[in-house]
């Protein structure tokens, strides 16, 4: 009797243990199942973002079971990493982890929409290589020259492109400076054969100087050569954005406003536009004269004739001149009754003596002087040169650039060097001058050109140009 009692309980021992053993392996299957069947929803195309994340959240809920995942299904869990013996938390763990890398756009910040702009400014140039012989090394160095106007820029790769930057190993984090490196790699390594020569260089020196030749080289210009000298300027402005380097036998001429080190064709360009400007500075004087005379004749001027001192004061109101005697030595006081622009930056201005008799006044501005002549009114009819005459500022007027040419005097005022660029039209900073502490240099630009000032890579200031002929910064 209790032997049987003994058998009965083992069997119905055993019986429970294969039961819970069974039970056991079904829940693991069928979670499994449950949790591919969510994941095989997901995955399917053209799910958004918002039906995606909560596929993911439904299979969160089963991160909690330890349950093993079915032996022949074992397999399957393998991304990114193969588990092995993996239970159902691990499972989960995979499927959410193949659905965040097929539907990336909804896990990673949206990019920038200047590194988007800037990244694919970079790819359509490199894309045009496929365009270009095997032998047309003129191009191929053009090419190379764009990209090369990239190198430097720091604004990141749009996150969803960054893979693409690893021609020469991959690059965490990269940049376009890094980008445009890597495709100009890739150009280099396409076209070997071009690797060691320098026609693009002399043809783009060649250029350069062709079109600075074109301008007239008489020391005194004309109107004519006025208009001649801007158009020869404009059509050297582009090449103020190439990197190629300049040929080394010619490197000697880029030295103006000062010598360059290893100049680039921009640096020539630059050269031959201060040249020029130079050579045409009288222009803007014979353009527009008569609004020069209005914006610069204004003062306060001492002058003396036979043995009689005046003062005339010149104001400006909107686009017009007067004029009246501050002090004056005659019988009585002249009365102002008009100017007239008579030509070139010559003002002249008339004044009555009582109601018979009238004094005209002449004042003309040539190379910042003002020299003045006056008639001897009712003493006889003739003109005296007065000579040159001082002249006192009311107020200082400061001279609006009429053709966008305008320079700069940086200042350092700070105890280390810093080192200025110019910000060109593709948003990469441009190497111009070191500045030593204590010093200055001028900087010839143009209007709304932008300029940081850098110390030991930290930007300590940025300046965009204004329309004023002559601007100050100081660097603090």
């Amino acid at each position: 009797m209790k032997s049987n009692l003994i058998v009965k309980y083992i069997f119905t021992f055993s019986f429970l243990i294969s039961t819970i053993q069974y039970s056991y392996s079904q829940s693991g299957r069928e979670l499994y199942n449950k949790v591919q069947n969510i994941y095989v929803n997901a995955s399917k195309t053209n799910r958004n973002c918002s039906q995606v994340k909560n596929y993911i959240s439904q299979l969160g809920a089963y991160r909690g079971y330890r349950q093993p995942v079915p032996s022949d299904k074992a397999y399957s869990v393998n991304f990114p990493n193969r588990v092995s013996n993996p239970v159902i938390a691990d499972l989960v763990n995979d499927r959410i982890a193949r659905l965040k890398s097929q539907y990336k756009r909804c896990f990673t910040a949206p990019a920038d929409p200047r590194s988007v702009q800037l990244y694919n400014q970079v790819q359509n140039i490199y894309g045009r290589y496929s365009g270009i012989s095997a032998n047309n090394c003129t191009e191929v160095n053009r090419l190379i020259n764009e990209l090369s106007a990239f190198k430097g820029n720091n604004t990141p790769v749009p996150p969803n492109k960054a893979y693409s930057v690893s021609f020469k190993g991959r690059v965490a984090n990269p940049t376009i400076g890094h980008l445009a490196e890597d495709r100009i790699a890739r150009v280099q390594s396409r076209f070997k054969n071009c690797a060691s020569t320098n026609n693009y260089a002399m043809e783009l020196y060649n250029k350069v100087q062709n079109i600075y030749l074109s301008a007239p080289r008489r020391q005194s210009v004309t109107q004519a050569d006025c208009n001649t000298i801007k158009a020869v300027i404009k059509r050297l402005e582009p090449y103020r954005n190439y990197g190629e380097r300049v040929p080394a036998k010619w490197t000697y001429t880029v030295l103006y406003p000062y010598k360059k080190t290893n100049p680039n064709i921009a640096d020539l360009a630059i050269d031959r536009i201060e040249r020029l400007k130079q050579l045409s500075e009288n222009c803007n004087r014979t353009v527009n004269l008569s609004s020069y005379a209005v914006k610069n004749l204004p003062g306060v001027y001492n002058y003396s004739h036979k043995g009689r001192n005046y003062q005339l004061r010149v104001t400006r109101i909107n686009n017009t001149l007067s004029a009246n005697y501050d002090s004056h030595e005659y019988s009585y006081p002249p009365i102002y009754k008009n100017t007239t622009i008579v030509s070139g930056n010559t003002a002249r201005f008339t004044f009555s003596l009582g109601s018979t008799y009238s004094v005209n006044l002449e004042l003309t501005l040539n190379n910042s002087a003002v020299s003045a002549v006056i008639s001897e009114s009712w003493e006889r009819n003739a003109r005296v040169n007065l000579g040159t005459i001082g002249l006192k500022q009311i107020k200082t007027e400061r001279e609006i650039s009429t053709d966008g040419s305008v320079s700069v005097t940086f200042i350092n005022n700070t105890r280390a060097n810093t080192r200025i660029y110019w910000v060109n039209f593709q948003g990469v900073e441009v190497k111009y001058y070191d500045l030593p502490p204590g010093k200055s240099y001028v900087q010839a630009t143009y209007n709304t050109h932008k300029w940081v000032v850098r110390q030991g890579g930290r930007i300590l200031m940025r300046y965009t140009a204004n329309n004023y002929k002559k601007q100050s910064v100081t660097i603090r």
